[in-house]
């Protein structure tokens, strides 16, 4: 959920990450980008509000979305294995993602989150 609990983010088995508005309770939008199950997402803020939402997926690839533009900004292939786990650093300037390949990787990312 976001911060003004005004959405929600649902993951699923196709891959799609699904955007929905809860005071409507419709779907917003739909984001597109995996091709196996999403396994695991994390907001993103900047100054209190979401701006980016991380997800992974079972083919080990990381994407951070930026909502403004409801695009994948970072593809990330780092692990062999899914995905299980991501967290996002307080100030966004590194994403830790944890996976079957026993595994845990830090992603810098201060040079694309917060300009």
């Amino acid at each position: 959920m976001n911060q003004a609990d005004t959405e929600i983010y649902s993951g699923s088995q196709t891959g799609q990450i699904v955007v929905w508005d809860l005071e409507s309770n419709l779907v917003k939008y739909n984001l597109q980008g995996h091709s196996t199950t999403c396994t695991t997402m994390a907001l993103a803020k900047i100054n209190k509000k979401p701006v980016f939402l991380t997800s992974a997926s079972m083919d080990g690839k990381l994407k951070v979305w930026d909502l403004r533009m409801r695009a994948a900004t970072i593809n990330f292939k780092g692990h062999s294995e899914p995905i299980r786990t991501l967290s996002i650093s307080p100030d966004c300037n590194f994403i830790a993602t944890g996976g079957d390949d026993s595994l845990v990787k830090v992603l810098i990312t201060y040079h694309s989150l917060n300009n």
